[in-house]
């Protein structure tokens, strides 16, 4: 075993829910099993959209409405890894992704992260930007960014 596997003890899944996510839970799965690994998976609720808007009722149970399917999604990845007899820690992030996909990172010592990116290219790129290119660019540690398959692909 080479010492880049050695040194990879907690591999974190980013992940949004998205489809195709299961490519990466894939992926992630099988490395922490070949090297023993523990799993932390995060969801980031991206609320940036809401910033300087009035807290009312409907911002209140929009937020709700995106943790609620966050933990979900969440939740749903914790069964899966623990069927595969791993252990997982959780945890549900809000800000921006790629910010806080980073600093949990940094935060719980992360050794590798694997996360999905769209693959999207040109004006859709420099418009929207990249979790992934962005988590690429700035994370402390490698980043396994699997390219998900957009329905049309």
């Amino acid at each position: 075993m080479d010492r880049v596997e050695r040194n990879i003890k907690r591999v974190l899944i980013a992940t949004d829910g998205s489809e195709g996510m299961d490519t990466v839970y894939r992926i992630a799965i099988d490395m922490a099993k070949t090297l023993s690994a523990k799993i932390y998976a995060v969801y980031v609720v991206d609320t940036a959209s809401f910033q300087g808007l009035p807290q009312d009722d409907v911002i209140a149970m929009l937020r709700t409405k995106l943790y609620d399917m966050g933990w979900n999604v969440l939740r749903t990845l914790e069964r899966r890894v623990r069927e595969e007899g791993l252990d997982i820690a959780v945890l549900l992030e809000e800000g921006e992704p790629a910010e806080s996909i980073i600093r949990v990172a940094k935060k719980h010592g992360i050794d590798m992260i694997v996360m999905g990116t769209t693959g999207k290219s040109g004006i859709d790129r420099i418009l929207l930007g990249s979790v992934a290119e962005k988590v690429l660019r700035y994370a402390h540690c490698p980043v396994l960014a699997v390219r998900l398959r957009s329905p049309g692909d």
